[in-house]
C-alpha cells in the first residue's frame, strides 16, 4: 500500500512539475500596418498577466471573452499585432498587444468590446498584472522570456 501511495505521489508531483512548463502560444499575429512601418518606428506594447480562480464556469467566460476581444483587435485604429499565451492545465494567461501610440491603446482599452469583456470576466480573475512599454518595430516579436522579465521589473498589480 505504501508503495502505491508513493508511486501516486510521484506521478502527481511529476505531472505538476511538467505542466508548469507547457504553454499554448500561437505565433505572433501582425497587421498589415505593422509590416509597413519602418524598423526604427517606436510602438507601444501592452501586456496583461492573469491568474484565474478555480471556478470553471467563470474561467470559461473569461476565455470566451478573451477570444472575442482578440477577434476584434484588427477593427481598432492603431492596432499593430498581438500574441496570447495560456498555461496548459493551469489557470494562467498572458495577452500582449501592440499599438501605434498611447491614444490607440487607450481607445481599445476603454472601447465597448474590451470594457464589456473586462466587466464580464472580472469574477474569474484571482490576480492580474499589467505593464506598458515602448520598443522599436525591429525588436518585435519579443520572446515570452523577455516579456516575463519586463513584467517582473515594471509590472503593476491590477487586481
Amino acid at each position: 500500500m505504501i508503495k502505491i501511495i508513493a508511486k501516486i505521489s510521484f506521478i502527481v508531483a511529476a505531472f505538476t512539475t511538467l505542466t508548469a512548463f507547457f504553454y499554448i502560444s500561437p505565433p505572433f499575429k501582425s497587421s498589415k500596418l505593422f509590416k509597413e512601418l519602418p524598423d526604427d518606428s517606436k510602438i507601444i506594447i501592452a501586456v496583461t498577466h492573469v491568474q484565474l480562480a478555480q471556478d470553471k464556469k467563470q474561467n470559461k467566460i473569461f476565455w470566451q471573452n478573451t477570444t472575442r476581444v482578440t477577434d476584434s483587435l484588427p477593427t481598432n485604429k492603431g492596432y499593430l499585432g498581438h500574441d496570447i499565451r495560456k498555461k496548459i492545465f493551469i489557470n494562467e494567461g498572458w495577452t500582449l498587444t501592440i499599438w501605434t501610440d498611447e491614444d490607440a491603446l487607450e481607445n481599445f482599452v476603454y472601447g465597448k468590446v474590451h470594457a464589456q469583456a473586462m466587466q464580464q470576466s472580472l469574477p474569474a480573475v484571482k490576480e492580474a498584472r499589467f505593464v506598458r512599454f515602448t520598443r522599436r518595430v525591429k525588436d518585435i516579436p519579443l520572446s515570452w522570456q523577455q516579456v516575463e522579465k519586463i513584467m517582473q521589473q515594471q509590472g503593476r498589480k491590477l487586481y
